[in-house]
């Protein structure tokens, strides 16, 4: 009398391996959607942020015929800016401490941990955030870009400020054009030809 076979339990090794791509491709499907998710929220708040930034220097150089405020290193950084006063704008640019100390923009707002920003002056004709004046259109008034801060105290007992300027960097533009460079994350509804508005997002 012949005997039954009896049936295979288990998978196989080929089978296991096929198991474990699928599932592979799948979560690295998922950490590439997340990651994406994280850029475009990331990108949001910085145009936010660098919108309030530039409209700022927008309204401070309507008061001051024209002059908009500009970072300057040793001195006019907004995270150093608790103590300062408002003042009248009596070179070419006014200082940088004007927006928080003559209330056009709250502290909040433009202080961040992750990223640094300035308010810049076209008048100035130095780079903002790395980034150079454009040679053609509405020029830079305001940036944020990765970096880091250093505080440094020389033999003299001055504080002096270095900016350790990272990969990516946006740029606010007279015309309300928020602009990426160096790979920053952009969201993907973008209405602008040139740039892009925090506007389009709300």
């Amino acid at each position: 009398m012949p005997r039954k076979k009896l049936s295979r339990a288990g998978f196989t090794l080929i089978e296991l391996i096929v198991v474990l791509l699928v599932v592979a491709l799948l979560a690295t499907a998922a950490y590439e959607n997340m990651n994406k998710t994280v850029s475009n929220s990331q990108a949001l708040d910085v145009a936010s942020r660098l919108v309030a930034l530039g409209l700022a220097n927008k309204r401070n150089a309507l008061d001051n015929k024209g002059k908009y405020v500009h970072r300057r290193r040793k001195r006019g950084m907004l995270f150093d800016c608790d103590n300062a006063k408002c003042l009248p704008c009596t070179g070419e640019v006014c200082p940088s401490c004007n927006l928080l100390a003559c209330k056009y923009v709250e502290k909040m707002l433009v202080i961040d941990k992750d990223f640094f920003m300035n308010a810049v002056s076209p008048a100035s004709g130095r780079k903002a955030c790395s980034l150079p004046q454009p040679k053609k259109g509405p020029p830079i008034i305001a940036c944020a870009s990765e970096g880091s801060v250093l505080k440094q105290i020389n033999k003299k007992g001055k504080t002096r400020f270095k900016i350790r300027y990272g990969g990516w960097a946006y740029s606010y533009h007279t015309d309300g054009d928020v602009r990426a460079h160096g790979g920053a994350p952009v969201p993907a509804r973008k209405k602008s030809p040139n740039g892009w508005r925090a506007s389009d997002y709300d």
